[in-house]
């Protein structure tokens, strides 16, 4: 790698940090004389406990996978792994072989949600985005320099804790924004969480929200308007996440609808996608461990814990 192309990797991830960073607006008191940021894009649904509002957007997971390419290589094994399996589209029907090519990758997809990606994959999201918030927390509150993440030395809450971080002493009383895959429960309370949202009738729609959009929410098969024989499920089978912009603060988007979503048990995943009808009950869904499809994809779930909980 050039030293003008190494460079220029570095920036566009430091760039990344920062955008990363920006998104937590909102701070939580966490012990005295310490503040964090409440993880970025997600609703609390208890205490300690937050929900990812949407679904992980290609442009999310892309941000990991390039992280992964300028760290290990682009021809590692390590980046090679966590790559989804893009040829999900032709399998599920012949006439979407197109977005073979096109929907992991292309601009257009940027905010679509993310499929394709195994149970391990998953888990390797939450582990990254773990550490790359922490990161960012420290180094927002001046506890910390940022650092280039090179393949020896990158920055893991492990490393930093153990001292084995450019030999930095931690301060072991610091919490740890934990992101995880969700269990069943999680997305039961999310969903009542959401309908009590709903159910108020102080909020109003915003300005620039059209109830053709807001009619995008638990996206299934019947609300696919321009199905076709050639194109049975749509000429695009997902909605993207930004449509969820139409809804209140609080509320946890697309719980039965667009894609099913991973569960922290690998056999299974949680709620409908575009492929059901929309008269389908909510349920959980067997899973085959080996297999990935496009209409399942995932989010987190996140919690604070402090380093002896997380070494125990």
């Amino acid at each position: 790698m050039g030293k003008e192309t190494r460079l220029h990797y570095i920036l566009l991830f430091f760039l990344f940090l920062f955008i990363l960073a920006c998104k937590a607006s909102r701070n939580v008191e966490i012990k005295k004389g310490y503040r964090y940021f409440r993880p970025p894009g997600v609703t609390e649904i208890a205490k300690n406990l937050y929900l990812d509002k949407t679904e992980i957007t290609n442009m999310n997971y892309r941000e990991f996978a390039y992280w992964m390419g300028a760290v290990y290589g682009r021809h590692s094994v390590e980046y090679k792994q966590i790559l989804p399996d893009t040829n999900v589209w032709s399998r599920f029907h012949e006439n979407y072989k197109l977005y073979d090519s096109i929907y992991y990758r292309h601009p257009l997809f940027d905010d679509h949600p993310c499929v394709g990606v195994t149970y391990e994959q998953a888990k390797a999201f939450a582990e990254w985005r773990t550490n790359v918030v922490f990161q960012m927390t420290l180094v927002e509150r001046g506890l910390m320099p940022l650092r280039e993440s090179k393949r020896d030395s990158f920055f893991t809450v492990q490393r930093y804790f153990e001292g084995k971080y450019y030999g930095m002493v931690a301060d072991t009383n610091l919490i740890v924004p934990v992101y995880f895959l969700p269990d069943p429960t999680i997305y039961k309370l999310a969903t009542k969480v959401s309908d009590s949202i709903f159910l108020k009738k102080k909020w109003k729609r915003p300005k620039n929200c059209s109830r053709a959009k807001e009619g995008l929410e638990n996206y299934c098969f019947e609300k696919i308007f321009d199905r076709t024989d050639t194109f049975p499920f749509g000429t695009i089978p997902t909605v993207p996440v930004v449509f969820h912009n139409c809804l209140i603060n609080g509320v946890v988007t697309q719980l039965n609808g667009n894609v099913s979503e991973l569960l922290n048990d690998k056999n299974f995943s949680f709620g409908n996608s575009f492929a059901d009808s929309c008269s389908t009950i909510q349920n959980i869904y067997s899973l085959d461990p080996n297999e990935v499809n496009c209409y399942t994809g995932f989010r987190n779930a996140c919690t604070f814990k402090k380093w002896r909980q997380l070494s125990n």
